[in-house]
């Protein structure tokens, strides 16, 4: 009944009809993962099951950790968008890994760290912000995460002109430090300059705002959370094009 209670994880309006069952968490504890050697994880699943059962804490690291290696799974496993099993089974964790973590929180069993909070904006970006607010708590999830929008923007652009995505292999497998998601602004500006197809401006200004403001403590994060943040941007960068950026994809093929 404590779990039911928890505002918005039962109901099956919310992300896409998927509500939260133990189901969830064996996504990310699978019983066998193939990483260079066959593990099998069936530990570690019954263990964070019996504390969420008994209300334990649970290492945040650790969860990170282990999504992160799913979320890098599936990206190095898929070789094209035009696969659709691959799209929606990479967009189906993504949500799992959300509801997983949105579950945590609400029931106060992983470690919740709020961090720098201070640019004000109002755009479409802060409006999704501000509907999973234990998310985003901190302006470098915020840079981390419209960076992964902006990176997935650009291989959406190459696929369509190229029918590949060279720079995916920028991305060093979704395993992103501080360092790489620096590196990922310029360099996704640059390609979005070299095709003549720079939809995202505001975007960009976005993201360099947030990193000013973000940047000593994403110098702090483990490169599993930033990793995650970058990814979940990366899967929802349709969400936040416009009708202009959409029009001027259109344009460009056309022309």
């Amino acid at each position: 009944d404590e779990f039911k209670n928890l505002k918005g994880l039962y109901k099956k309006n919310v992300f896409h009809n998927l509500s939260f069952n133990f189901g969830i968490i064996r996504t990310f504890f699978p019983k066998k993962i193939v990483d260079g050697k066959i593990k099998n994880l069936n530990d570690d699943f019954l263990k964070i099951t019996t504390k969420i059962l008994k209300s334990q804490n649970i290492n945040k690291s650790f969860i990170y950790h282990q999504i992160s290696n799913r979320l890098a799974e599936n990206h190095r496993i898929e070789k094209s968008d035009t696969q659709k099993y691959l799209k929606e089974k990479r967009q189906f964790d993504y949500l799992k890994a959300m509801i997983f973590l949105k579950f945590l929180y609400e029931l106060n069993l992983i470690e919740k760290n709020e961090g720098k909070l201070e640019v004000k904006m109002e755009n479409k970006y802060e409006d999704y912000f501000q509907k999973h607010p234990d998310f985003y708590d901190a302006d470098w999830k915020k840079a981390v995460f419209l960076t992964g929008v902006l990176a997935q923007n650009v291989m959406d652009i190459q696929l369509r002109l190229r029918g590949a995505k060279p720079f995916r292999s920028r991305l060093n497998g979704l395993k992103l430090d501080h360092k790489a998601i620096k590196r990922l602004l310029p360099e996704s500006i640059e390609k979005l300059e070299q095709y003549k197809e720079n939809y995202y401006r505001e975007l960009e200004e976005v993201i360099a705002l947030l990193m000013e403001s973000g940047e000593p403590e994403l110098k702090t994060q483990s490169v599993d959370e930033i990793s995650f943040y970058f990814a979940m941007g990366m899967n929802l960068n349709k969400k936040f094009k416009t009708k202009k950026d959409i029009e001027g994809e259109h344009n460009e093929r056309n022309n």
